[in-house]
C-alpha cells in the first residue's frame, strides 16, 4: 500500500548525514534490505516500495520555518528527523517544542548518539507522536522508521481536521509497540510471539530467515505447526506446566520441509498496563 502523505522533513547540521537520508529515502526500492524481505513484498521495485518527498535543512529555525510553511499551504509533514545536537542555532529538543506547537500531527523522531535525553524527557515536553532513534542508523532502520511513521500519520484521523489536536487514548501504547519492534527486529536469535492459545502474533527477522515462512503466512498459526511430525512439542502445556520452558530440544520443519534442529526456550510476559499475558518463544540453533 503506498500511503498517501510521504511527506519527511530532515533536520541535522551534517550535510553528509542529509545526502545520506535523501539517497535511501528518495529511492528506497533501490536499498531492498531484509526487513522488506521479511514483509514480502510482491514486487522490489521503487515504485512499489515508494519513495519519499523529502526535504532537508541544516538548523532548527529553518525546520521549524519549513513547518510553518506546510502548514499554511496544507501540505503537512507527515515526519520529521531532528537531531537532538544542532549547533550553533537552536537544539533539537527546542526545534520540535516550536514544531509541535505548529503541527500537532507530525510524527518527530529524535537521533541521537548519546544516552540523552531520555524518552520520559522528550515525552514530557513534546507530549504527542514521538519516538527516539540512536546513532547510527543503518539504510533499513531508515526506511523502516519512515515507513512506520507515515502510517501512524495516516492512521491519526486528527489531521484530517486542523482543530483536532487531542492526543490518542492509545498513545503511550503506541510509542511502546514501536520500541517493542525495534527490539525484537534487532534479536539475532529467532524469536516468536504467540499468545498464550499459541496462536502466533508476531515473529522477528531471524525466525523468518530459519524458518522461511514470511510473518504473514505465519501470523494466526498455531506454534505447534513449525515443529515436525512425529516431533511434536506443545511449547504452551510445557509453559503451564514448569513456568519456563530452556534448551528444550526438538526438530523445525521449515516451509521448504527441511528439518532443523533447535533448542526451545519460552516464558510468559506480561504486559503490566492490561495485565494481557504473551509468550516469547526463542529457538536456538545448537552446536553440539
Amino acid at each position: 500500500m503506498t500511503l498517501a502523505n510521504r511527506r519527511i522533513l530532515i533536520i541535522d547540521d551534517d550535510e553528509q548525514i542529509l545526502d545520506v537520508y535523501c539517497e535511501v529515502l528518495k529511492k528506497p526500492g533501490e536499498s531492498k534490505n531484509k526487513l522488506q524481505q521479511f514483509a514480502e513484498l510482491e514486487t522490489t521495485s521503487s515504485e512499489t516500495i515508494g519513495s519519499f518527498d523529502v526535504d532537508t535543512v541544516l538548523q532548527g529555525e529553518e525546520g521549524v520555518a519549513c513547518v510553518q510553511r506546510a502548514v499554511e499551504t496544507e501540505k503537512p509533514y507527515a515526519v520529521a528527523f531532528i537531531d537532538v545536537n544542532l549547533p550553533p542555532g537552536i537544539n533539537g529538543l527546542e526545534t520540535a517544542r516550536e514544531i509541535r506547537q505548529i503541527d500537532k500531527n507530525i510524527f518527530i523522531i529524535m537521533v541521537t548518539a548519546y544516552k540523552n535525553p531520555n524518552l520520559d524527557d522528550l515525552m514530557a515536553a513534546l507530549k504527542d507522536y514521538i519516538v527516539l532513534a540512536r546513532k547510527p542508523l543503518s539504510n533499513e532502520e531508515i526506511i523502516n522508521l519512515a515507513e512506520k511513521a507515515c502510517q501512524s500519520w495516516e492512521n491519526n484521523p486528527s489531521h484530517i481536521t486542523t482543530n483536532a489536536v487531542k492526543k490518542p487514548d492509545n498513545h503511550n501504547d503506541l510509542v511502546k509497540r514501536w520500541y517493542i519492534d525495534e527490539v525484537i527486529d534487532s534479536i539475532n536469535e529467532p524469536l516468536i510471539i504467540c499468545a498464550t492459545n499459541g496462536e502466533i502474533i508476531e515473529i522477528n527477522p531471524a525466525a523468518h530467515i530459519l524458518s522461511k515462512y514470511s510473518q504473514k503466512e505465519l501470523l494466526g498459526q498455531n506454534i505447534n505447526v513449525l515443529f515436525s511430525e512425529g516431533n511434536s512439542f506443545d511449547v504452551i502445556d510445557e509453559l503451564m506446566l514448569k513456568g519456563n520452558v530452556r534448551g528444550v530440544r526438538r526438530t523445525l520443519l521449515t516451509k521448504e520441509n527441511n528439518i532443523v534442529p533447535i533448542d526451545v526456550s519460552a516464558l510468559f510476559f506480561t504486559q503490566e498496563e492490561h495485565g494481557e499475558r504473551t509468550v516469547v518463544v526463542v529457538f536456538q540453533q545448537p552446536t553440539d
